[in-house]
């Protein structure tokens, strides 16, 4: 049980819980559209996801798609303020702000899970992710330095106004098994220049090789989320926690 602070305010636009399988089915698709029928009610707005293979000769234009195959679908609650995928590969749940708590992202991706699970029948679970994504809006002019501790580091001697920014890194927790994806960009200012929005996007996983029912996969979900927890926490300076108590 992670023992983090819980702010009020918390910047989340999107947290997430998706586990990968492995399904051995020649009837999956026909499965997938049960799991969406079975849901429909919950989540009402459905996408269809397909994938699509281009031949490409060496020195010409592509040609158009001459095969597709439908992998799986996106659904959408009636506010749009939740969504599941249900794909041929495995099963997410996600939640748009506003974003309650663990608990409930977890619960519920418990539960939609199950569903999805008794359906397609998956063989095995090979990978478990939780992935959050904050939009941090920091007041212009900014220093980065102030608000985090986990950024780009650009040399003294060279102009330190940033225009653009992209940075992505890797950061194994070699213990538990666990690799965190911390990527940060910005946006453009707002209309009146006073606010520039940072994004901190945090995606821990796990490469497992779990029964579908096993509890091992909720008690890893639980050290992802407390990885997760401490990166946000440690990224971040007491004057970014302010702007979100």
């Amino acid at each position: 049980m992670s023992n983090r602070e819980i702010f009020p305010n918390a910047p989340i636009t999107e947290a997430l819980i998706d586990l990968r399988v492995v399904i051995d089915d020649e009837n999956l698709t026909e499965h997938l559209a049960t799991v969406v029928e079975q849901l429909k009610g919950e989540f009402p707005t459905v996408e269809k996801r397909v994938q699509l293979t281009f031949a490409i000769a060496p020195g010409e234009e592509p040609n158009p798609p001459n095969e597709s195959e439908e992998i799986g679908s996106v659904l959408h609650s009636e506010n749009r303020e939740k969504a599941i995928q249900v794909r041929i590969n495995g099963f997410t749940y996600s939640k748009l702000k506003p974003y309650q708590d663990w608990e409930e992202l977890r619960d519920n991706t418990r539960r939609l899970w199950s569903v999805f699970r008794d359906t397609t029948k998956p063989k095995r679970v090979v990978r478990l992710a939780s992935r959050f994504i904050n939009r941090i809006e920091l007041p212009l002019p900014v220093d980065f330095d102030e608000y985090f501790n986990t950024k780009i580091q650009i040399a003294d001697e060279l102009p330190q106004g940033i225009a653009e920014q992209f940075c992505r890194i890797v950061v194994p927790q070699l213990e538990q098994g666990l690799v965190a994806v911390i990527t940060t960009t910005l946006e453009k200012p707002g209309e009146d220049r006073t606010i520039i929005p940072f994004l901190f996007d945090i995606d821990v996983f796990k490469d497992v090789d779990y029964e579908v029912d096993a509890d091992e996969i909720w008690d890893d979900l639980e050290r992802i989320r407390e990885y997760k927890d401490d990166i946000f926490f440690y990224s971040t300076t007491e004057k970014a926690k302010n702007l979100f108590r």
